[in-house]
């Protein structure tokens, strides 16, 4: 079953119809999801709240699992406590905990050194190719 991809993001029984155009459906069936650090911090920005509320409530409904790397572990532990609280509140069947590889680091590696991304960019480089890694096709920034 094939589905339109978009910046929206709506969970539904059914494929889309004509007049969906340009929304990300997918089926109601568990999907790991990637998320990267900024997410959790979004919870607190009035400007992504709202996105960022439904996304945690398909999470505790269980219709999206929130995967996370070691590396956005270690970056919440710097963040603001009501930021690592909201992350260590996420029951552990709603998340699954996953490890950068050298495999993903070496294409934030090759980015920074052919300056397609900044040294600062390294950590937010890691992100895509970990996920890749581990066939999470959904990443959430």
């Amino acid at each position: 079953m094939a589905f339109r991809r978009s910046i929206v993001l709506k969970l539904c029984e059914e494929p889309p119809t004509a007049r969906d155009k340009g929304n990300l459906y997918l089926p109601l069936m568990t999907q790991p999801f990637y998320f990267d650090t900024s997410i959790f911090g979004g919870m607190y920005d009035t400007e992504f709240e709202r996105e960022i509320t439904l996304l945690f409530e398909r999470v505790s409904l269980g219709q999206i699992i929130c995967v996370y790397a070691n590396l956005t572990e270690s970056e919440l532990a710097k963040a603001p406590q009501n930021t690592e609280n909201f992350f260590q509140d996420i029951k552990d069947v709603q998340k699954k905990g996953i490890r950068v590889s050298p495999e993903g680091l070496l294409p934030a590696q090759i980015y920074v050194y052919e300056n397609v991304a900044g040294k600062t960019s390294l950590v937010d480089c890691t992100h895509i190719p970990t996920a890749t890694l581990n066939k999470v096709v959904v990443l959430v920034s």
